[in-house]
């Protein structure tokens, strides 16, 4: 009859135990069968099976014992699902057969292997007292461990040592007559139990018993590898409190399982603790596992030498294997971006396409999510900058110097995802008693800061890591100045990409943005300046943090943000590199600045120490699951069709319509957030959820100028004279000819 239990495993399990087969089918070996199917507890008959994406397989294990030997204890491991069984206690007799049945959902079309190990025993010891004494005493040699009343002591063998099937060379030794193997905390405690005991697992005890502070405990390792022995010595310990003496040892061997026990002295002079009439001698696995040679019996004597051997058991293994196959559906969705320029009140189409790479039916759906409208950088001639200023460089004329207060302050975030370093180096040292972010020219430093304006075409870059999990980023800050202003900020534009390498590197990509789109959404005086530690009041650099909404999702990886400032001022604007003070750069410098003139990414350099310097910018977001949360329709954008199911092997093209009726000029950002049941979590593209961003650049119409030059009064290209035609539109000129006339 079937036999259900639960394991704490929150599992179950159903044992069958088969009849017995004809005495001619036995042998020696057992063999194992495995199965798979979808019905609950129950055995099917085949070794694969395909099924739709999260469904519950039950996988079936039979071993049938073929021979004459009887097993009692099993092991069953699987590849895919780990350990199923360790040492479980079942009688499988000669011809009989187990079954075992463990549920899963796998996520993946999967072949897993099942190793079933069936024993006629568990490992276990034995003795033999009838072994010839031969003490090694080392109360001269060892070294002692001083261990106090109830006291304990760590060792670390020099050898592995292999007992109850745990190998290990931590050894915790016990003024009361015992050992705690593979432990460094514990103690043998003053009270000696009968084994087993389970609050003693894995204990070596010689004579276990109330044992005084008297004598002292050694020890010490002899001989060469592999041929080492330790050897633990208890020597003239007194039985608490203070009765008589005794001395013994444990020897343990390299590359042996063997513990011997010595005693040369076990008188105590009292017939009450005499050769052990008080104490427990054995081995301890476990609550349940243990040979006890003694308990509370006088049954050892000076002279008498017991050793403890490894019993190995009877077993068979046998392998056998079941596949399943999950068919379930997977998305491809191509570009991984659309973006559009069009002039205002004009309508545009593009495809998105939806492929199911898998080998299930692929449910889809697509969402708007609109994001804020920035508008766009004018395009305007490059006025020549350098690429940094330096302390020799020709500056502006200087303001007065500045204080805290003549414009608003920028307040740093409380949580960040990544700050890639301070620029502050003296608290309330600057103007006005403001910050300050100090040029140290006693270590050779020259540069204030980095060209990377607008006006300039400069750009600056530098690097940052994105952990396991991925980042939302909603905005990143970046700090600048413009020589000459007050501390009312003078950005009024920042731009910004990322890339997934190294900006203009082979195989590095743009990831998000673009050159043009002015993402600034504020700026105010980040309560610093910048100046020299020889003029550290100086005000004529008050510092600005520029903030710019970002609003995308980056999985783990190194990432590059290369970005550009635009301001009011002639100077700079000038982006502000990591300063500590005290040091020429920050370690591992790496931030790089494009020259427009050379079209090249070169070193951001202090021309005066030679040194790389990173900048300084602040990462905020979350970390995790990406937007597409709350989606909000844009009314510029639609989907045709929003939803659908894409047979395997199969692709669904969608319209996606840009409709700048209306619009003002700028650029308009979105996600098309297509949400399916593919069983891989996004986001991502070949996820549960792909987020496609998506632009739309507005501009103004472009217009053509026609003007008819052929004709005559009586034949004419109407309409007459110079006409306005608007590009992209169609204008329809109809010539008459005279009558009895031909064109």
């Amino acid at each position: 009859m079937p036999r259900t239990f639960a394991l704490a495993r929150s599992l179950a399990f159903v044992f069958f135990v088969s009849a017995m087969l004809p005495a001619s089918v036995r042998g020696q070996d057992i063999s194992l069968a495995k199965t798979v199917g979808t019905v609950p507890a129950t055995c099917a008959a085949t070794t694969s099976i395909a099924v739709p994406v999260g469904t519950t397989v039950y996988y079936c294990y039979r071993v049938t014992n073929s021979g004459s030997t009887v097993f009692n204890f099993h092991d069953l491991v699987d590849s895919d699902l780990g350990t199923l069984l360790t040492d479980h206690p079942e009688v499988l007799g000669a011809g009989a057969s187990v079954e075992f049945i463990q549920s899963a959902v796998p996520a993946a079309t999967v072949t897993n292997t099942a190793t079933w190990t069936a024993k006629t025993a568990l490992g276990s010891y034995a003795y033999d007292d009838t072994v010839p004494f031969s003490y090694v005493s080392i109360n001269g040699s060892g070294a002692p461990l001083g261990l106090a009343d109830d006291g304990e002591a760590n060792i670390v063998s020099p050898f592995p040592i292999t007992f109850y099937g745990v190998t290990s060379t931590d050894l915790r030794i016990g003024n009361n007559g015992g050992i705690l193997f593979n432990a460094t905390s514990g103690d043998v405690g003053f009270a000696n139990q009968a084994l087993p005991s389970a609050a003693h697992p894995l204990a070596i005890l010689p004579f276990w018993d109330d044992m005084g502070a008297g004598g002292n405990v050694y020890w010490e390792v002899q001989g060469a590898a592999p041929n080492r022995t330790l050897i633990v010595e208890w020597y003239e310990k007194p039985h608490y409190s203070n009765v008589g003496a005794s001395t013994f040892e444990v020897i343990f061997h390299e590359g042996s399982s063997d513990i011997v026990f010595q005693y040369q002295d076990v008188d105590f002079g009292n017939a009450s603790y005499d050769g052990g009439a008080s104490a427990t001698i054995g081995l301890n696995q476990d609550g349940t596992t243990a040979l006890q040679y003694s308990f509370n019996t006088a049954s050892v004597s000076a002279g008498k030498a017991i050793r403890f051997h490894q019993v190995v058991p009877t077993s068979q293994t046998a392998t056998a294997s079941a596949t399943v196959t999950v068919q379930a559906p997977d998305i491809d969705v191509s570009p991984a971006s659309l973006a559009g320029t069009q002039a205002t009140n004009t309508t545009t189409t593009q495809t998105l396409t939806l492929a199911n790479n898998g080998t299930a039916g692929l449910n889809w759906t697509i969402d708007e999510e609109n994001l804020p409208r920035f508008p766009t950088i004018p395009a305007a001639p490059l006025v020549a900058q350098p690429a940094a200023e330096t302390v020799d460089a020709q500056a502006p004329a200087a303001a007065p110097a500045a204080v805290p207060g003549g414009g608003r302050t920028w307040l740093a975030p409380a949580a960040v995802l990544y700050d890639n370093g301070a620029f502050v180096t003296h608290p309330g040292g600057g103007a006005g008693g403001a910050d300050l972010s100090m040029l140290d020219t006693s270590l050779g430093g020259s540069t204030y800061g980095f060209g990377h304006a607008v006006s300039s075409g400069f750009r600056i870059a530098d690097d940052f890591t994105v952990p396991a999990g991925g980042w939302t980023i909603s905005q990143i800050t970046f700090f600048a100045y413009q020589t000459g202003s007050t501390t009312t900020s003078t950005m009024n534009a920042l731009n910004l990409r990322i890339w997934d390498g190294v900006p203009g590197a082979a195989g590095s990509n743009i990831v998000f943005g673009d050159t043009t789109t002015n993402r600034m959404t504020a700026t105010a005086f980040s309560g610093a300046y910048r100046a020299t530690d020889t003029d550290m009041t100086n005000g004529q650099r008050p510092i600005m943090a520029t903030t710019a909404a970002v609003g995308t999702y980056l999985p783990a990886g190194t990432y590059w943000v290369d970005w550009q400032t635009g301001g009011t001022l002639a100077s700079g604007p000038w982006s502000i590199p990591v300063t500590i003070a005290g040091q020429t750069q920050k370690p591992g410098s790496n931030a790089v600045q494009w020259d427009p003139s050379a079209s090249t990414w070169n070193p951001v350099m202090d021309t005066g120490n030679n040194t790389q310097q990173d900048q300084a910018f602040v990462i905020e977001g979350t970390a995790g699951a990406p937007a597409c949360f709350t989606p909000v329709d844009a009314t510029w954008l639609s989907v045709s069709p929003a939803s659908g199911l894409t047979a395997a092997g199969n692709s669904a093209p969608v319209t996606v319509t840009f409709d700048s009726t209306g619009l003002a000029l700028g650029t308009y950002t979105a996600n098309l957030c297509v949400s399916s049941d593919d069983p891989d979590a996004g986001p991502g593209n070949g996820t549960d959820l792909v987020v496609v961003p998506v632009s739309l650049t507005v501009t103004a119409p472009v217009t053509h100028t026609v003007t008819s030059s052929v004709g005559t009064p009586a034949g004419t290209i109407a309409p007459l004279g110079v006409q306005t035609v608007t590009a992209g539109s169609t204008a329809t000129f109809t010539l008459t000819p005279n009558a009895g006339h031909h064109i």
